[in-house]
């Protein structure tokens, strides 16, 4: 499940309408700039750690877990210095699929 639509809803709770479709829009720049930072060839393992570190938490925040908790391994396995190669690709396709299903809920709310 992409969006666990509880923790959404808590966050819109918390924050009213108004400022969780601000924030929405933020979010999503935010998926878009680190998908964007991806796409190179090649990719630091501290970038990857800096990015991971802060999707596991703000991904978390709005309800996107399979990307929160995708991060959090890739993050662990960052610091482990056990990354697959594969991870990044991963990475990039879950990117991806959160920004669609977040894009169309901030339609929504437009």
């Amino acid at each position: 499940m992409i969006l666990n639509k509880d923790i959404l809803k808590a966050l819109e709770n918390e924050v009213g309408y108004a400022d969780l479709s601000d924030l929405l829009k933020v979010f999503i720049e935010d998926l878009k700039e680190n998908y964007s930072k991806l796409q190179v060839d090649t990719i630091s393992n501290e970038e990857l750690s800096s990015i991971t570190h802060t999707l596991k938490s703000t991904a978390g925040t709005f309800g996107a877990e399979e990307l929160s908790i995708l991060a959090f391994e890739i993050n662990t396995d960052i610091k482990a210095n056990n990354l697959k190669d594969s991870s990044v690709t991963k990475l990039t396709e879950m990117i991806s699929e959160t920004i669609e299903v977040f894009q169309d809920i901030s339609d929504l709310q437009s």
